[in-house]
């Protein structure tokens, strides 16, 4: 009669112990990154900037043991491919912050990536045997063997520093200089990678989050709205939701050029369409944003 224990592995399908249960191939990360900021409802939304602004960002990060750790913040624009990595400064406490600026409009993607830094690690336990008058022999072998390791990785004159250290390796050599170096190819297969998430960059009139909300038919007609503009851009920096009946449409300006989507619908309600276009742009002149 097979046991209450059989029973429960057979009937979920694993053939090891209970504490393999819902276990992921993947070996648990190291490195815990929590406490992430800034972040909203778990980056389910993007923070705000404006254009010119740096966004600070904070984390606790730690792993157990006493292996020094290296983190980054890696950032980038939404229009582009490849990541700008920033190293970030241990504040203490397991408290981390680095600090990228926004200087282009749109979304900017950034994460924190942080692992276990082996040669770091071995130069505060070289530097710990030296203060105790130990024999490092063997440690300076261990360290050429790692020194090695990250020529491999680097390239141009990193790869060549790394190697000639690594060939002549002596315990003159090894100082903060060289430390920092081989930490900047360290080996990441291991690193702990914290989700994505994004921040929304304004123009600076943005940060004033002054809105002017006008009803057309309220005023008569687009021409007429078009009269008053210079008194909104005055004293307000966005005309938004500019309305016409039951149908929302959007529109974007950027130059004096014209983007409007749902245009047949607005024209529907609306037949002199070229009187939306005229105020759209003279909109623009005034660097006062539409939405229709």
């Amino acid at each position: 009669m097979p046991s209450a224990f059989t029973t429960l592995t057979k009937n979920r399908g694993v053939n090891g112990p209970w504490y393999a249960l819902n276990m992921s191939e993947r070996p648990p990360e190291r490195v815990v990154i929590r406490g992430v900021k800034p972040e909203l409802e778990c980056g389910r939304f993007p923070v705000k900037r404006v254009l010119g602004e740096t966004v600070a960002v904070e984390a606790d990060i730690f792993s157990y043991g006493q292996d020094a750790l290296e983190c980054v913040v890696r950032y980038r624009h939404e229009d582009e491919e490849l990541w700008t990595e920033i190293s970030m400064e241990a504040l203490g406490n397991d408290h981390w912050r680095a600090q990228f600026p926004v200087d282009k409009l749109g979304q900017y993607i950034y994460t924190i990536t942080a692992w276990i830094d082996p040669f770091r690690t071995w130069y505060q336990d070289l530097l710990t045997r030296i203060r105790a008058d130990q024999d490092v022999t063997v440690d300076l072998q261990i360290g050429a063997e790692m020194l090695k390791a990250a020529s491999e990785r680097a390239m141009g004159d990193d790869a060549r520093k790394l190697q000639h250290a690594a060939r002549h390796f002596r315990i003159e050599d090894v100082d903060d200089r060289l430390a920092a170096l081989a930490s900047r190819y360290a080996e990441r297969s291991r690193a702990s990678h914290y989700r994505e998430l994004r921040v929304t960059v304004d123009p600076i009139r943005a940060r004033f989050s002054t809105w002017y909300e006008m009803f057309p038919r309220s005023c008569g007609t687009f021409k007429d709205c078009e009269r008053i503009i210079p008194e909104v851009a005055e004293s307000f920096t966005f005309l938004q939701s500019i309305r016409s009946g039951a149908h929302i449409a959007k529109a974007k300006t950027t130059r004096g050029k014209l983007s409007l989507e749902n245009l047949e619908a607005l024209g529907r309600l609306v037949p002199r369409r070229v009187d939306i276009r005229l105020f759209i742009l003279s909109s623009a002149r005034w660097t006062i944003f539409a939405g229709l």
